[in-house]
């Protein structure tokens, strides 16, 4: 879970973010709250913000209304047509659970993605939703992954179509269950054709720290239908090649290539312990792909070995902080015409000079064979 901005009445905060958009000032702005009709009570989180490739004043950002630890947690969406000057809001709604009788909603949808596509301005905006389970904590539940379509710049939704989904666990007497997949973690990109290119984690059994990396996509230059989103998606398809119990692999970030070349970053390393120590970021790269035909992966890609940031960052005079979950970011570079340029920035702890939490930068010019040095971006100590 990522930290965002959050006033105290649950309220959630764009900052600057007319600087960060348009580069206007290099001072900060004035804080704008973004939402007015969140559920009481509850707090934001997990922002994300995409902005329309042909009028940069046009954004969307989603973000999860969490209601504590309790059920049930809503997926807000916020809207701007004027730069982030002014902002309207609505909540996501209809994430059926496949697995339950007709018109029944999920309890839960959270972990936003948004993204928007070349041409015709739509936006898109994928997410997870899930039942409890029977497992301790709540475990083991149903899950699916969602996309909904909006036309209108975030103002009005199609309706959700399904990408993927799982049913509950069938628990031993351990709680267990290895043939249990939990939707986690979802990141969308579409690419300069209009292909929506998704990425997520499935969880491996319940309550263990194994996960797998899954790959979707559908063909977004189909306009929307009444109540649909237009996309048609196929099969899922594994990319990390320890599937099935053996990789801990989480937080992917998926970057279409024009040529249709699609790269995939994430971290591997153990969710469930308070700071890991022995983590990896990842790379893999699908070839021959196109709004039709999915890409073909090859061979995980090890970038760096790091130590991951601890659970809990804790600040200057030694309180604990926010928890810091973090995966990579890779962006393919569309001026390589061959497809071999990526770069990727990641989070990373730095024991030796007792620092919490950096963030470095590294690129590859030859498919991912050799990667350079790790650059460290940030320059506090």
């Amino acid at each position: 879970m990522c930290r965002s901005g959050t006033s105290a009445n649950g309220g959630m905060l764009v900052t600057g973010l007319a600087v960060a958009v348009f580069a206007a000032s290099a001072s900060a702005g004035v804080d704008i709250k973004v939402n007015t009709t969140s559920p009481a009570g509850s707090v934001q989180n997990e922002v994300r913000l995409a902005i329309d490739p042909g009028n940069s004043l046009n954004l969307v950002a989603a973000y999860n209304n969490q209601n504590g630890q309790v059920s049930p947690n809503s997926l807000g969406i916020s809207y701007s047509s004027d730069g982030g000057a002014t902002w309207g809001d609505t909540t996501l709604t209809g994430a059926n659970n496949p697995f339950a009788p007709p018109n029944t909603p999920f309890t839960n949808i959270f972990d936003p993605a948004v993204g928007s596509a070349p041409g015709a301005g739509d936006f898109f905006a994928a997410y997870i939703g899930a039942d409890a389970g029977a497992a301790p904590g709540g475990g083991g539940g149903a899950s699916g992954l969602f996309v909904d379509r909006s036309t209108t710049g975030g103002m009005t939704w199609t309706g959700p179509t399904l990408i993927d989904s799982n049913p509950a666990a069938t628990l031993d007497p351990q709680n267990r269950d290895p043939n249990y997949r939990f939707n986690d973690r979802v990141h969308i990109d579409l690419d300069p054709v209009s292909v929506l290119h998704a990425t997520w984690i499935k969880d491996v059994d319940v309550g263990q720290s194994t996960s797998d990396i899954y790959y979707n996509f559908a063909n977004a230059a189909v306009p929307a239908g009444v109540g649909n989103t237009g996309l048609t998606f196929g099969a899922s398809i594994i990319v990390n090649d320890g599937f099935g119990g053996t990789d801990e692999a989480n937080a992917p970030y998926v970057s279409p290539h024009p040529n249709g070349d699609v790269w995939i970053a994430w971290i591997d390393y153990d969710v469930t312990v308070s700071n890991d120590a022995t983590g990896r970021i990842m790379a893999d790269r699908g070839t021959g792909g196109g709004p039709v035909t999915p890409p073909t992966f090859g061979t995980d890609i090890l970038v760096q070995n790091i130590d991951p940031l601890p659970r809990n960052v804790t600040t200057s005079n030694g309180v604990t902080d926010v928890i810091a979950k973090s995966g990579p970011v890779i962006v393919a570079d569309g001026n390589d015409g061959t497809g071999n340029t990526a770069y990727i920035a990641y989070a990373a702890e730095d024991p030796a000079n007792n620092d919490q939490a950096n963030i470095y930068f590294t690129a590859t010019t030859d498919g991912g064979l050799n990667w350079s040095g790790p650059i460290k971006v940030n320059d506090d100590s």
